[in-house]
């Protein structure tokens, strides 16, 4: 009895104990085998990056052994290759090498950088649709996001442009949507504009002086982390007064680094501020903000040690409570909406 012969619940239970490879491969075997491996919603995570010519398309599958790896980076002589094959997807052929890595249990697909755009079209749409990911990274220069994934649906775009001005990137953000976060770390010029969708990103992480404290007061997300800035202490108090009058209502951390000097005794003395009660709140604050990836572990571990080094502060009009450090090029801002997480 062929496995496509049983019944689509055995067959879906079987399929939960292959590879994310497998599960790739299988389903293009058969509409029966796409229709089952579709149907047991696999968690996972997709990651699409252009860097330097070279392109990688990663899918990730925490529920499911291994990862599946699209590249144009040629495997080496050390590289096990499995073998040479063609791809069948939706009438369209793709040839690949394909190389599997025992310590990671990675499948790897070597293609030919003709097939570029089949990656970025073809293969993307095809693994998007089958296993549905929860998050879809783009990392890539403005002019690919463009020219490939237009009118698409992802969580993160790390802007890879070395030097962009803002109404590209703006461009980006009218055709392209990103549900979580924007990452542009590279030389940013211009203004944003009043109604700008970088300000209603809901994690922002940017470098540079041209994101001006006037631009942040504007800013609608959850979660931001500003490098390299030009901030200086007045805008720190500034900042904290804002959020007291009820601004930032959906603001949950803020991170500011700076070239400026911040000084913590010009800010404190303008607000009623008390320090950690262990009955009021927990010591350590809970990062769950994507960001973190861009934080340096033992760093993190200051970060979120809210015990004896922060100021807490209370926002009258809704109760909400906040933590606050300076250092003397940084700033931390912390709001706890869940005080004993």
């Amino acid at each position: 009895m062929e496995i496509d012969q049983f019944p689509i619940e055995v067959v879906c239970y079987m399929l939960k104990y292959l590879s994310v490879s497998d599960l790739f491969f299988l389903s293009l075997s058969s509409d029966n085998f796409y229709n089952a491996v579709k149907k047991i919603k696999v968690n996972s995570y997709l990651t699409v990056s252009k860097i330097n010519g070279e392109c990688l398309l990663k899918l990730i599958c925490p529920d499911a052994a291994g990862c599946l790896v699209f590249n144009t980076h040629q495997p080496e002589h050390r590289d096990l290759i499995m073998r040479r094959s063609i791809l069948r997807i939706r009438n369209e052929k793709i040839k690949v090498k394909a190389t599997y890595f025992i310590d990671n249990c990675q499948t790897t697909l070597h293609i030919r950088e003709k097939d570029i755009p089949k990656m970025m079209g073809l293969v993307f749409n095809y693994i998007n649709e089958l296993f549905n990911p929860t998050d879809i990274c783009l990392n890539m220069r403005l002019k690919n996001v463009e020219k490939y994934f237009q009118d698409n649906t992802v969580y993160t775009l790390n802007v890879m442009d070395k030097s962009v001005d803002v109404k590209r990137v703006e461009e980006v953000l009218s055709k392209l949507t990103v549900e979580g976060h924007l990452i542009a770390l590279g030389k940013i010029t211009g203004k944003l504009t009043t109604n700008s969708k970088i300000n209603s990103m809901n994690q922002l992480h940017v470098r540079g002086k041209w994101m001006t404290p006037a631009q942040i007061l504007k800013f609608d997300g959850e979660h931001a982390l500003f490098d390299n800035t030009l901030f200086t202490t007045k805008d720190i108090g500034l900042f904290l007064n804002a959020w007291m009058n009820g601004a930032y209502p959906n603001l949950e951390t803020l991170i500011i680094n700076s070239k400026n000097t911040f000084y913590p005794s010009e800010v404190t003395p303008k607000l009623v501020t008390k320090p950690w009660d262990p009955k009021q709140r927990a010591r350590h604050y809970k990062y769950r903000s994507r960001m973190i990836e861009h934080i340096n572990r033992l760093h993190l571990a200051y970060v979120c040690d809210c015990g004896h080094d922060g100021f807490d502060i209370e926002r009258k009009s809704d109760g909400l409570l906040a933590t606050f450090k300076i250092s003397w090029n940084h700033f931390f801002f912390f709001v706890w909406n869940d005080r004993f997480s």
